[in-house]
């Protein structure tokens, strides 16, 4: 365990509460629980392994430390008890205190476990029972729970998820292709349609990415997808006049694109979008687009299952 407030991975230790279970009892039988049979000694200090089954309890391998319920019980004299961790020198501190005689005294106890899973106790003066009962256990915690800061998340990049279902037109909406990832088949008159707003909290004037992801029922050949209409809204800024417009809607790679190495695995193709005349993409502004396609020299069909728009 630690005491670190750090933010670095692997520094802080959780918590697992169990139903308490008694890991060892020295008092005579049949009080007894685990290998002892005798109270601890002046100057005594005895060891047991709690990983693994011990006594009444289960703890797993990788636990790390324990809360305990620690009670001690016919003191023959004033003395105290440690509690620590069996691979390092006893500290020089008491968990629990009492005087000679005095009714059963009970503590709260948090320690390491040593490397080979064992935990040790010291009685200073006179002779006592020990009992020990396990509340929960520590285990590493091995992951950063830090959140991410707005300088971080602009560095990631953004995105906007794109409905393709919503976004077709009738009678070009395709087909819904069966069985396999649910998606649209692409090809003929069968089109992919996007429309969206730019978002607000992108970069002024910049670029965005339209990534479209798609199977199809081969390997390692080629498909087609390729923009044959596209306008961006601006207001006060006429549309295009011709529907066949694709100014400023870039394929990446070009149109035809090799398919992934293993049949009906996602592919991605992406398309760059800018303004018309260049000068990038304006928060707010409005995009039209159409992207028409086919399984090439693949053969079978070219079915669409989602896409993104990513931007800065």
């Amino acid at each position: 365990m630690s005491a670190s407030a750090s933010v670095s991975s692997g520094d802080r230790s959780v918590f697992v509460p169990i139903t308490p279970c008694r890991v060892m009892d020295t008092r005579p039988a049949p009080a007894t629980v685990g290998p002892r049979t005798s109270p601890l000694g002046a100057q005594g200090t005895h060891t047991i392994a709690v990983r693994g089954t011990n006594g009444n309890c289960v703890i797993p391998s990788d636990a790390i430390g324990l809360s305990m319920n620690v009670t001690v019980d016919n003191p023959s004299s004033a003395s105290y008890l440690t509690v620590f961790p069996a691979d390092v020198t006893r500290p020089l501190a008491s968990n629990l205190n009492w005087t000679a005689l005095q009714a059963p005294v009970a503590n709260a106890v948090t320690t390491n476990i040593s490397a080979d899973g064992k935990v040790s106790f010291f009685n200073n003066a006179g002779t006592v029972d020990v009992i020990a009962d396990i509340v929960g256990y520590y285990v590493g915690h091995d992951h950063d729970d830090r959140y991410y800061t707005k300088a971080e998340i602009d560095a990631r990049g953004h995105f906007v998820p794109i409905d393709l279902f919503d976004s077709q037109v009738s009678p070009d909406v395709g087909s819904i292709a069966p069985g396999r990832p649910f998606g649209l088949v692409i090809g003929g008159s069968q089109a992919i349609f996007v429309n969206f707003i730019a978002p607000f909290d992108k970069t002024a004037n910049s670029t965005m990415t339209l990534q479209i992801f798609y199977y199809v029922g081969a390997s390692s050949c080629t498909v087609l997808l390729s923009p044959t209409f596209y306008t961006v809204a601006r207001a006060g800024a006429a549309l295009p006049p011709a529907a066949s417009n694709t100014s400023g809607m870039t394929s990446v790679g070009g149109d035809a694109r090799q398919a992934p190495a293993t049949a009906f695995a996602v592919g991605t193709a992406e398309f760059t979008l800018d303004g018309q005349a260049g000068g990038g993409i304006g928060a707010g502004d409005i995009i039209d687009l159409r992207v028409d396609g086919g399984s090439g020299t693949c053969g079978g069909a070219l079915v669409a299952v989602g896409a993104q728009v990513v931007y800065d």
